[in-house]
């Protein structure tokens, strides 16, 4: 008897038992747009590091896979860009190199985040 009002003392008395998702689909990522001198580019989000100074904002710099198209030539290229984050917008000044020139080129854009 002394074992059973043990148990009994000692199990909790909240018993509500929280169900989980067997299985659960979304994108998560971002995706956005970014222009400049005769540029355009359609980014989407690649490794970052972010800085989170409150729940809604964020500062970084990431790396930006991205359908690049300049002078009507459309190509595949990387971007290095740093990023403001404020909810799920994103502004992003993502940077091409340009080997031909060895110059950067740099376009400017806005974005949203699937998450």
């Amino acid at each position: 008897m002394k074992t059973l009002l043990l148990f009994l003392a000692l199990h909790p008395s909240d018993t509500t038992v929280k169900k989980q998702r067997a299985f659960s689909a979304g994108l998560e990522g971002a995706a956005a747009v970014s222009v400049g001198n005769q540029i355009v580019s359609v980014n989407v989000g690649g490794p970052n590091l972010r800085l989170k100074l409150s729940p809604k904002w964020a500062v970084g710099v990431c790396a930006v896979p991205s359908l690049f198209i300049y002078k009507g030539k459309a190509e595949p290229k990387l971007g290095l860009a740093p990023r403001l984050d404020y909810g799920k917008w994103l502004l992003q000044a993502p940077g091409f190199y340009m080997a031909k020139t060895e110059k950067w080129a740099w376009t400017f854009g806005l974005g949203y985040k699937f998450m």
